[in-house]
Order: structure tokens, then C-alpha cells, then sequence
């Protein structure tokens, strides 16, 4: 029986709480009390009987963990409603089978969060379809989440672009015009993991393993790098994450890219892949920084010298 409640703290997910309750043997006692809407955990089994597992960077466990698809209950729904949802957000699958494997409460002792387990069979990826558009949503291993469609030259749109922005711009238009997809920078835990993923699912073609990244191509579209990321010794492995993307513009000329740059208050950070003087080096760019803080490269690469 409850005796008084002295609240404490009251979070987005949580309430925090001290309780004097009095005991089934007629003790009272002072507890530490975290209220939870409780949640849904799933045990996905493909057709192999193997278990979808998440890697996920926990902070409360100090690192990287395997895990089931999972989430908190969203405004009192019912378990299965969430359970279904975390399993499409999560693991982009769906299931044609379900089966309830019971409750239980994840840490009696403190938290009331009540998890309700799934068994969940018949997987199949997610669709994410507009009328002629059509695709699917997967997770590569390092977590990232990819998106697999249909399109392609032929069936994007055909009449040019006439959109305006919905911002003011933030100084005169260069007049540049890019023209390739040098490279997305593409930092991974494990990047030879990743590249492996990539060249057996969607085509991509492995370059040389330099120790520490591999450039890939991704057929003519251009280029990705995908690379370890840089962590501090001692310190947990970063999530998958974007480090920067390089666009090739037409007439690359290095001190009138400079200039430009500089004219319009942005920094230009030389960048020629350890091979000199901008001026005489095949690889030219220079980095730069967004208004919103990304790092943007911009460089002489085009699809005719890829390579180079």
C-alpha cells in the first residue's frame, strides 16, 4: 500500500519518484520508484530461423550492443500497434505472423516498465511507395538506413527544375554548375564490413583497401569513401555518420574557386589528397563550411576524370 508520494523528477519518458509504502508483511519502507509507459519487443525470425538483431550505440551501456527491434508504448496503444511499428521503424521489415510471447517487467525492483514480447515471422522489407515510385527500406550493417527504389534517368522528372527556394539566398549565386558526385565520406565502425555489404547488394565496385577506407564506385553516379571513423583511444565507436560529400563543378580553376568562396565569407580549406600544390596536383578542392555547420568540398572531378 502506498503511503506518500514525494515526486522528483519528471522527464519526456519517465517519472522518477520516492514512495514510503507499507510492505505485505506490515513493514514501511522508502523506495526509489521510475514510473515507464512500458513497451514492445520483437523476435523476428527469417526464413533461415535467424533472429533480427540491432547494433545500436547505447550511452547507458558504454558502447555498442546487439538488441532486439523494440520501442516504448506511444500514447497508450496497444502492444501489438507498437510492436509492429518498432519492427518497421527499426528493422525496416514487416511480418504476416505474429504471435504474443507474454510481459514481463524489465527491472521489478525500481522501473514499472512492462515490455510485451513478439514473436513475428513472414518478413518482408518495408515499402515506401508514391504512385510510379517504388521502394524499399533496409538498414546497412553499421546501422545506417538505406533506401533501395526504382528510380532512374528515365522516370525522374523530365522538365526542369522551376522550384524556388523557400529562403532567401545568402549571398549572389556563383553560377557554378556541378557536374559529378565526387565522393559522400562515409564513416563506419567497420568499413570493410560495410563495403562488403554494399558491393554484393547494390553492384558498387571496391577499390583498393587502403588500411583504413575504400573507395568505392557507385556506377555512374559517382563516388563514396567509405572509411573507419576517427575515434580517441579508449573512447566507444561512433555511429555511422556523413562526413562530408564533394561535387564536381564544371571549369574548375583554383584561385578563381578561392576567390569566390572568400568573397562570400566562406573559408576555402585546400584539399588535394597529399599530392601538393593545388596548382599542379590532378586532384583539386577546396572545403568549406555551410551555414548549418556541414563541410562541403567542392572539386575539379568530373565523370570523364574519375580516377585520375
Amino acid at each position: 500500500m502506498i503511503l506518500d508520494v514525494r515526486p522528483v523528477y519528471a522527464g519526456r519518458v519517465i517519472q522518477l519518484s520516492i514512495e514510503r509504502v507499507q510492505l505485505p508483511n506490515g513493514s514501511v519502507a522508502e523506495l526509489e520508484i521510475v514510473r515507464h509507459p512500458g513497451g514492445a519487443a520483437i523476435v523476428a525470425l527469417d526464413d533461415r530461423q535467424h533472429v533480427c538483431l540491432l547494433r545500436q550505440f547505447r550511452h547507458a551501456a558504454d558502447g555498442w550492443i546487439y538488441e532486439l527491434p523494440a520501442g516504448k508504448l506511444d500514447n497508450r496503444e496497444p502492444p501489438l500497434d507498437c510492436a509492429r511499428r518498432e519492427l518497421r521503424e527499426e528493422a525496416g521489415r514487416e511480418a504476416t505472423e505474429w504471435q504474443s510471447l507474454g510481459s514481463y517487467l524489465s527491472s521489478p525492483g525500481v522501473l514499472t516498465e512492462v515490455l510485451h514480447l513478439y514473436l513475428a515471422r513472414g518478413l518482408t522489407p518495408v515499402a515506401d511507395n508514391h504512385g510510379d515510385f517504388q521502394s524499399f527500406h533496409v538498414k546497412d550493417p553499421a546501422g545506417f538506413g538505406l533506401q533501395i527504389s526504382n528510380g532512374n534517368r528515365k522516370n525522374r522528372r523530365q522538365a526542369a527544375a522551376a522550384g524556388k527556394t523557400a529562403a532567401a539566398a545568402p549571398f549572389a549565386s556563383t553560377a557554378w554548375k556541378t557536374v559529378w558526385l565526387d565522393h559522400i565520406s562515409y564513416e563506419v565502425p567497420n568499413y570493410k564490413e560495410v563495403v562488403a555489404f554494399y558491393v554484393a547488394l547494390l553492384g558498387w565496385k571496391a577499390g583498393e583497401d587502403e588500411g583504413s577506407q575504400s573507395q568505392c564506385e557507385i556506377g555512374d553516379v559517382g563516388d563514396i569513401i567509405i572509411r573507419r571513423g576517427n575515434v580517441q583511444p579508449g573512447a566507444p565507436p561512433r555511429p555511422a555518420s556523413i562526413g562530408h560529400i564533394s561535387f564536381g563543378i564544371a571549369g574548375f580553376e583554383p584561385d578563381a574557386v578561392k576567390a569566390e568562396l572568400e568573397k562570400r565569407g566562406l573559408n576555402a580549406r585546400e584539399d588535394t589528397g597529399g599530392a601538393g600544390d593545388i596548382h599542379t596536383a590532378n586532384y583539386k578542392s577546396y572545403h568549406t563550411t555551410t551555414p548549418n555547420g556541414a563541410d562541403l568540398q567542392i572539386s575539379n572531378v568530373t565523370k570523364a576524370t574519375r580516377g585520375a
